[in-house]
């Protein structure tokens, strides 16, 4: 979920082998790993409007990376498979 709409939701299996949704590609890159001491963390650029700014189209495409013009409308829902679905234009 980001900003209130959810992102991407599935069983945990599915969507940890395959995330679809660029937010949450960059919060699975942003986890640790195991064994990998003071390995920088990977950081999703630009900072997290706030709650009170209204944002019209996808609510995560000031973040993105592969954010483009028909992102400033609503994300479609996809399905990635049997239970797994998820928001995004691309």
């Amino acid at each position: 979920m980001y900003r209130g709409t959810i992102a991407e939701c599935g069983r945990a299996r599915d969507v940890f082998a395959a995330p679809r949704n660029p937010y949450t590609i960059g919060l699975m890159e942003s986890l640790p790993e195991a064994g990998a001491h003071k390995k920088p963390l990977h950081v999703i650029r630009g900072s997290v409007p706030s709650i009170f700014t209204a944002i019209e189209g996808c609510k995560f495409r000031e973040r993105c990376d592969k954010a483009a013009a028909i992102c400033a409308t609503p994300p479609p829902l996809k399905s990635a498979g049997e239970t797994h679905y998820y928001r995004c234009h691309f």
